[in-house]
């Protein structure tokens, strides 16, 4: 069981070598995998959706770039901790980098509130006005 006073303890959070057997160490390792897993499942689903609405790319390549790059930092910050790193196993930078990507996925979904419903009436409103334009006939005399 996760103890949070343990977290206020800088002995606990500073500590150069923490145990690398730990039960959290093991979940953070499947979870930071799962994400990159997740990034390539986003990126294929959404490349292939953005064939017909191209205004898809601008969620894809940020929903991609987050996970991708919170798996493979956070596997990697395990991985020194599993094999006693000092300074890049410590707790208090696996906390940050949770942070971090707890930060951008906030930043990612202020986008798809906030701007990603513009950008969606705008490419919507283009299509329905090319629809209506006059096309020029190529090849007529």
């Amino acid at each position: 069981m996760l103890d949070f006073k343990k977290l206020t303890d800088p002995s606990y959070i500073l500590d150069l070598r923490p145990d690398s057997n730990s039960d959290l160490a093991f979940i953070l390792s499947i979870v930071f995998g799962l994400a990159i897993i997740a990034s390539g499942f986003v990126w294929l689903i959404l490349t292939r959706r953005e064939k017909a609405k191209p205004v898809l790319k601008g969620i894809r390549t940020r929903l991609v770039r987050w996970l991708f790059t919170t798996g493979f930092v956070g596997l990697f910050l395990i991985f020194f901790r599993a094999t006693g790193i000092p300074y890049f196993g410590m707790r208090i930078v696996l906390l940050t980098w949770l942070l971090v990507s707890l930060i951008w996925l906030i930043l990612i979904l202020t986008y798809l509130l906030k701007k990603f419903p513009i950008e969606r009436s705008l490419y919507e409103e283009h299509v329905l006005r090319e629809r209506y334009l006059h096309k020029k006939k190529v090849g007529t005399r």
